[in-house]
């Protein structure tokens, strides 16, 4: 897709080998997701920083990385904990258990050594603090992507703080881990915060759920027909008085080599 005054951040060296060999979980149907969503946002001329809270070692900020358009003033922020101790015992010893600590400055690195050039911010600390900050100065993000603690009350803060500096019309704030076994606490905050705020689910897929604010009107319909094309089966599901998309689990094997295939061409 050409998309005038904005073109794709190009990536230096081998960027097929860079994300496969990144440590990290990004389902094949979320790569092309956010990446529709990313680009349905600019057919609209809608410009903006993404965020992303949690980005353990990058794997999810080398997509979004490619949807910054440095040109156009937007920046990629990303805000994790890195090797810094959490003030929260449970949420320290949900790192320490599950995850090996990062040095911001690899990802720095990573980021940079694909996207040479783009606008790049790199927040240590806990997410609370960071989000509350952006709140306090009013900046505004058009794609959040929530992947930090899976504890039930960190959750809740960030996805609330979050659509307080997300876009009303076409923001999108993208949630990992909702439905996982493990993460319980997850699922609990969303929901919650869904009924309470009446946010709108935009998308459905089996690791993430995309939210827009009640008046989002992103053509999700235009990201369907493109995941459609990919091969990666979609339905329409009737619930919440409204019609939620849902992207299917793939479970032929015919379909894992097909999104290989059209991740290798996407991604030159």
């Amino acid at each position: 897709m050409k998309l005038r005054g904005r073109k794709r951040q190009k990536a230096k060296g081998n960027s097929r080998n860079t994300f496969r060999t990144t440590p990290g979980w990004v389902a094949y149907e979320d790569y092309f997701a956010t990446s529709f969503i990313l680009e349905e946002q600019a057919k609209s001329k809608l410009t903006g920083d993404i965020l992303e809270v949690g980005c353990y070692k990058g794997k999810m900020s080398l997509v979004l990385s490619k949807h910054i358009c440095s040109s156009l003033g937007e920046s990629l922020v990303l805000c994790d904990i890195f090797d810094e101790i959490a003030s929260d015992r449970n949420n320290y010893d949900e790192i320490k258990k599950s995850y090996t600590y990062v040095n911001k400055n690899e990802v720095k690195e990573l980021i940079l050594g694909e996207r040479p050039g783009i606008r790049l911010e790199l927040l240590q600390g806990e997410s609370k603090d960071t989000l509350n900050h952006f709140i306090i100065s009013k900046r505004v993000f058009r794609f959040i992507h929530i992947d930090a603690s899976h504890l039930y009350n960190n959750v809740k803060i960030d996805i609330e703080r979050s659509f307080e500096i997300i876009e009303s019309s076409k923001g999108v704030v993208s949630i990992d881990d909702y439905r996982s076994i493990h993460t319980p606490g997850v699922a609990m905050a969303l929901w919650e915060s869904i009924r309470k705020f009446n946010f709108k689910i935009l998308l459905l897929s089996p690791a993430k759920i995309y939210l827009g604010k009640e008046q989002n009107n992103l053509e999700i319909d235009n990201v369907l027909h493109r995941l459609n094309l990919m091969k990666i089966q979609t339905k329409v599901i009737h619930d919440f008085k409204t019609q939620i998309p849902v992207i299917l689990p793939h479970v032929e094997t015919t379909y894992y080599w097909g999104w290989k295939r059209a991740l290798v061409q996407f991604l030159k």
